[in-house]
């Protein structure tokens, strides 16, 4: 049984800073992340490819292409590749199985209709989530975008679940309450995609949570639970915003975790 994982830089976006660090000041946050030149700060929008024996899973689509021009220009939305072609190049298109998404925020899904052309791929997301994205309220209307998501391709599921020998969904909540982990095994090796739960290195430390979690003290208890469990298990965590540092390994304790760099290939 062949088993790989890849990492696939699919496209970019900014945010505020106030967005990204909540109440964190700007004198600690400044040390290590820099505003660009409109003021803003950069994120990256990363996918991981797990193949297995041919049958691929995807961990969220990226930014893809948003139709609505200000939108793009509020956001600095702009892709780095044409995902699909990128998929049909090293895996072919037909084997895409399915797509799993932490939640569906536009920089997470936004390649789902050009990718399950020609093939049976499901879309797997929590029922809450969806639930978001088809009625936000004034808080989190921001941060959808309708039509993404095709939904005859749905598979709405309801708490944490088991799929198959190496795939575990865990519901958290937090960043929105239908936000969920994707923990996966490749080669028996453990990893753990932590959404947007822990976006990039610098939300490493438990209380460090942005502006724009729907619930943050649900954040902050799944965080602490799974950056413990990262620790004892040795497992590379994913940081799908990350522009240098997207996966890492963590150590010491929960409270205070120190990251090691971890190399995913790329594709």
């Amino acid at each position: 049984m062949t088993e790989e994982v890849y990492l696939i830089h699919e496209g970019y976006f900014s945010l505020d800073s106030g967005a990204i660090f909540g109440t964190i000041p700007e004198p600690l946050w400044s040390r290590s992340v820099k505003r660009n030149s409109k003021g803003r700060i950069d994120s990256h929008a990363n996918v991981i490819a797990i193949n297995n024996s041919g049958k691929l899973t995807l961990i969220d689509s990226g930014v893809g292409n948003v139709e609505d021009a200000k939108f793009r220009d509020i956001f600095q939305i702009s892709t780095a590749l044409d995902l699909r072609q990128r998929i049909n190049e090293v895996f072919r298109i037909e084997n895409l199985h399915q797509i799993i998404h932490t939640h569906l925020h536009f920089d997470h899904c936004g390649n789902d209709a050009n990718l399950i052309e020609g093939n049976s791929a499901r879309i797997v997301l929590q029922k809450k989530e969806h639930a978001n994205y088809l009625h936000p309220n004034l808080f989190t209307r921001g941060s959808y975008v309708k039509k993404s998501v095709p939904g005859s391709r749905v598979r709405k599921i309801d708490g944490s679940l088991k799929m198959g020998n190496s795939i575990n969904i865990i519901a958290t909540g937090g960043h929105t309450t239908g936000h969920q982990v994707v923990e996966f095994t490749v080669n028996g090796r453990k990893y753990i995609h932590f959404g947007d739960l822990i976006p990039s290195t610098f939300h490493i430390k438990p209380n460090f949570i942005p502006a724009i979690d729907t619930n943050p003290l649900d954040t902050l208890k799944f965080k602490l639970k799974l950056i413990k469990k990262a620790i004892d298990e040795k497992a590379v965590c994913i940081f799908n915003h990350d522009p240098f540092t997207p996966a890492g390994t963590l150590s010491g304790d929960e409270l205070r975790p120190t990251l090691t760099p971890f190399d995913i290939a790329r594709v």
